[in-house]
């Protein structure tokens, strides 16, 4: 609801050229203000939390494949044992667990790099993509 208020508040207003990064920045909001909570789930649900290595390990990749099934693209339908496992918060800077990593088929993955896209993880398996036009879709995971 947050962000579709703001993006209809900005077309309103005649302030749209700045819709992209203004959603980008809701959405991370949303991240920024979930951390501890999400960080708590984390540690307690999932033995492997905090990682400090880059490749999961083969149950964190099978618990993300069972998560989604497919990527986490929206409308993307490759089998997610077919996809990279990726870090939504580059490793270095993210960990490698679940609450920062989804399965990206290779397309995917690179238009995730591509200047002016998005992806946020603010729960694990809740994504959300960002267009450099400022549209937003949600991915949700397929199972828990």
């Amino acid at each position: 609801r947050e962000l579709s208020g703001l993006r209809d508040h900005l077309k309103a207003s005649g302030r749209d050229h700045a819709l992209p990064f203004r959603i980008a920045r809701a959405a991370h909001d949303i991240h920024d203000r979930l951390t501890e909570l999400r960080e708590s789930w984390c540690r307690s649900h999932d033995p492997e939390h905090g990682r400090t290595v880059y490749r999961p390990t083969p149950s964190l990749r099978q618990a993300i494949e069972r998560r989604h099934v497919a990527c986490a693209f929206p409308t993307c339908n490759r089998r997610s044992d077919r996809c990279d496992i990726d870090h939504t918060v580059p490793w270095g800077r993210g960990k490698s667990c679940r609450c920062n990593l989804a399965p990206l088929c290779r397309k995917h993955h690179r238009t995730k790099q591509t200047p002016g896209w998005r992806l946020i993880q603010p729960w694990p398996g809740l994504l959300i993509w960002v267009t450099p036009s400022g549209q937003w879709h949600i991915t949700l995971p397929t199972r828990e």
